[in-house]
């Protein structure tokens, strides 16, 4: 699976490259949080703080994307993950296709795959406009596959999102979804909000706050970076 997951990492790369460099954006985020939730599947990484950061290369429809995420030693908090991503439009409604790999933390056992879990989805959204609101109904069809140690999840999440301008450099962003795991039958409620403000034409700060109904609440303050 380590090398699935290098032909996956590779592939995004030669693809990006291979589009013109005017086509292609790079961007990037750094954040300190007082803990880590799993929101799709209601469960707790680390009740201790955590620095995450990621980098993202977008081509066209194509985006490749790295999260990283550092915490207590040993911890589920440490994590490192490889994603690419594919969005279009079909009529009114935005379409995302999604594959990740995760190296998962159990046990210290960054190094081992055993552990590590698979993720393809896809997304579809109704992005409606009224003023400086916009609110999207949608629906996340999915499958989390492990590698061997831990158990494959079929997840069906439909939910809502949203953002309001409220200045011309302040945004208010949010996200609901409810996440019915088929598998093990249970379903976790989940929500994610943002206040961001753009202090530059690269540069923005971010406040944000996560919560599910089987995990605390975890607030962030970070920033993102376009290059």
């Amino acid at each position: 699976m380590r090398i699935f997951a290098s032909l996956v990492l590779l592939s995004s790369i030669g693809l990006c490259a291979t589009a013109n460099a005017q086509e292609c954006n790079d961007s990037g985020f750094v954040k300190a949080a007082n803990g880590y939730i799993l929101r799709t599947v209601g469960a707790v990484a680390s009740d201790e703080p955590v620095v995450q950061m990621g980098a993202a290369r977008t081509c066209g429809q194509w985006t490749f994307d790295t999260f990283a995420s550092w915490g207590p030693a040993g911890s589920t908090a440490n994590e490192l993950d490889f994603s690419v991503f594919y969005g279009t439009e079909a009529g009114p409604f935005t379409v995302q296709f999604a594959a990740s790999y995760y190296l998962v933390n159990l046990d210290d056992s960054m190094l081992d795959a055993s552990d590590d879990l698979i993720e393809v989805y896809a997304d579809v959204s109704l992005p409606l406009t009224r003023g400086n609101l916009t609110i999207a109904p949608l629906l996340r069809v999915g499958e989390l596959i492990g590698v061997d140690d831990l158990p494959s999840l079929t997840m069906i999440q439909p939910g809502i999102r949203g953002t309001f301008r409220i200045t011309d450099n302040v945004t208010a962003s949010g996200e609901y979804r409810a996440s019915m795991n088929l598998t093990q039958d249970y379903t976790t409620h989940q929500f994610a909000g943002a206040l961001t403000w753009q202090v530059s034409d690269r540069t923005a700060i971010r406040l944000g706050y996560e919560t599910t109904d089987r995990t605390r609440d975890v607030f962030s303050l970070g920033a993102n970076f376009n290059f």
